[in-house]
């Protein structure tokens, strides 16, 4: 299945605001995780220079692990 932008379920948009979601249920271990998962897909070329993907990446990344990008 894919979303208006074209974005496959389970991609960087997805996963990101699932990982911030997670975070904000207080279900940090599985926050973390999924934050790892998008780092992964991050790696793949398809969205290694998707600035939009970097940027979700920073967002969670600050959020949820406190990383400043």
């Amino acid at each position: 299945r894919v979303n208006e932008g074209g974005e496959a379920h389970g991609g960087p948009t997805t996963l990101a605001f699932t990982a911030m979601a997670l975070h904000r249920l207080g279900r940090v271990d599985e926050a973390k995780s999924t934050l790892e998962e998008l780092r992964a897909l991050l790696k793949d070329e398809q969205f290694a220079n998707n600035a939009v993907a970097k940027a979700l990446l920073a967002e969670a990344e600050k959020l949820i692990a406190g990383e400043k990008q």
